[in-house]
């Protein structure tokens, strides 16, 4: 796939830093251009939607077999990549700039994004952080082409979070998904990454891709942790007096995450 294209509970790194995001560099493109379902067929003739949509932002299809340029949000001949619909998403969601570059690949998009604009915060996985609607998630395993710099990476957009039975499952909507058994899977455009009750383990289409981060905008106006338990918390996101990573204030028990959780309980953060 060319060009496809941490946390503990009371220790969110990522949430000290969500009241200064900057604002983007000035584009000569629209604040909606990339929006609708109408915009993956404005871009080419052969351009369809995928049907998983976001924010009135959707996925688009094909991918590499009517090579094609999106600038800002491609500058190369590839069609629809997972980098385009996290750029596209990153623009008309977030109003940050897209990112570019001959090195830039799914599995290293919100690294290069965080480089670009360190006020944006990034979760990992593997700890007790969950991401929440509206964050732009990275995906690998392992190195060479899955790796976080390889072309077999990924990178999606996150669009619910909720409980299961065994963890969560994290939806996501994406551009040209991984292949796995020679098949394509998830040409819909949406795919799901669960994890475990306390959030130690990850995994994407049965363990292709394993290590994640997200870039975290608080779209939903919280950040989310998980305690050991497997119960989920939430603290207004970017919240007054939050100065350090191990003083964040009080945390609410929720029973999912995102803009429909119902608080549970108080806790001390």
């Amino acid at each position: 796939m060319k060009r496809r294209l941490s946390l503990a509970f009371g220790a969110l790194i990522v949430a000290a830093a969500l009241a200064a995001i900057a604002a983007p560099r000035a584009l000569a493109i629209s604040a909606t251009y990339g929006t609708g379902a109408g915009f993956c067929h404005s871009v080419t003739s052969a351009g369809y939607d995928l049907g998983a949509n976001y924010d009135n932002v959707w996925a688009c299809g094909p991918t590499g077999e009517h090579d094609f340029k999106d600038k800002p949000f491609e500058d190369a001949d590839y069609g629809f990549q997972c980098t385009e619909l996290a750029n596209r998403f990153l623009w008309d969601a977030h109003h940050v700039t897209p990112v570019s570059g001959n090195s830039l690949v799914g599995g290293n998009f919100v690294a290069t994004v965080h480089a670009e604009d360190k006020s944006i915060p990034v979760g990992v996985s593997g700890t007790t952080a969950l991401p929440a609607p509206g964050d732009i998630i990275s995906m690998w395993e392992g190195s060479g082409s899955r790796g976080q710099n390889g072309s077999d990476s990924h990178v999606a957009v996150v669009t619910g979070v909720k409980k299961t039975s065994s963890g969560w499952a994290i939806s996501v909507m994406e551009e040209n998904a991984t292949e796995e058994n020679g098949s394509r899977k998830h040409i819909d455009g949406s795919n799901t990454i669960t994890v475990s009750a306390t959030g130690a383990k990850w995994s994407y289409n049965s363990g292709y891709y394993t290590s994640f981060d997200w870039l975290v905008f608080g779209k939903a106006g919280f950040v989310y942790a998980l305690h050991g338990n497997g119960a989920v918390y939430r603290r207004a996101a970017g919240a007054a007096g939050c100065s350090s990573a191990t003083d964040c204030g009080a945390w609410t028990q929720v029973d999912s995450v995102g803009s429909g959780d119902v608080a549970i309980a108080a806790s001390d953060g």
